[in-house]
């Protein structure tokens, strides 16, 4: 895959998880951030629907945290959460999780919309002008594809996918995931074939490899796609039978 090709494949592949955060209600975008969350911090316990430090619900009570209160994360999903007058939303959240968990160190502010970079700019100044006793990380929706699209070969990532339908669809064929798998270490190199069908390359977009069962058009495959990588960003395998 071409570099340009690639480029255009991440920005499509991060525009499908904006939208399909966007159709996400508040309680579906809290139960994904948690996820995030976890992925954010690499797999640390989180809880859902946190309460104060009585364990009683209030009404400022946070969407998740870690066990011990020192991660919070907020979500929003008010299409005026970045836009609305003095940022009284995001604000909202910060005064919430000062007031109720003190023990708070960092508050993810998760939202399903896009900030732009004035919006962003004014609530970073709002956050600085706080006498805050907690660090403020803001997420929103391009910051959140952003996170997703570099962890989207981890292992970690995969609980995200369950609520993002359509961006799903491109992690399926994303390069990232879709690396050449290793060659059988019995396998012999065939260097005249492989310039071979390198040549046809030059002139056609798709070769069909055709022989019995066994007798390795999946390992030469593998072998070309490999003399071939140094031309390219990105190559990606796709099983077939699958």
């Amino acid at each position: 895959m071409a570099k340009e090709e690639t480029r255009m494949l991440a920005k499509q592949f991060k525009n499908a998880i904006v939208r399909d955060m966007a159709s996400l209600n508040g309680t579906q975008f809290e139960d994904f951030c948690k996820v995030l969350l976890c992925l954010i911090l690499n797999g640390d316990d989180i809880q859902h629907k946190g309460c104060n430090l009585n364990g009683k619900p209030v009404s400022f009570a946070v969407d998740i945290k870690t066990e011990d209160c020192k991660i919070v994360g907020q979500s929003g999903t008010d299409s005026d959460y970045f836009s609305k007058a003095d940022l009284e939303k995001p604000m909202g959240d910060i005064h919430g999780t000062e007031k109720n968990n003190p023990l708070c160190e960092v508050l993810y502010l998760f939202s399903n919309q896009r900030a732009t970079d004035a919006q962003h700019t004014g609530l970073v100044s709002k956050i600085n002008a706080e006498s805050l006793s907690f660090t403020v990380k803001i997420y929103d929706a391009e910051k959140i594809a952003e996170t997703i699209y570099e962890n989207a070969d981890s292992t970690k990532c995969n609980g995200v996918w369950q609520y993002l339908a359509e961006s799903s669809q491109f992690y399926d064929i994303f390069p990232k995931r879709n690396c050449i798998p290793q060659s059988s270490l019995h396998y012999v190199q065939r260097d005249k074939e492989s310039k071979a069908l390198q040549t046809l390359l030059e002139t056609q977009s798709i070769v069909e490899i055709v022989g019995v069962s066994g007798i390795g058009k999946s390992e030469f495959a593998k072998q070309v796609a490999k003399d071939i990588s140094q031309n390219f960003e990105s190559l990606f395998w796709i099983n077939g039978s699958e």
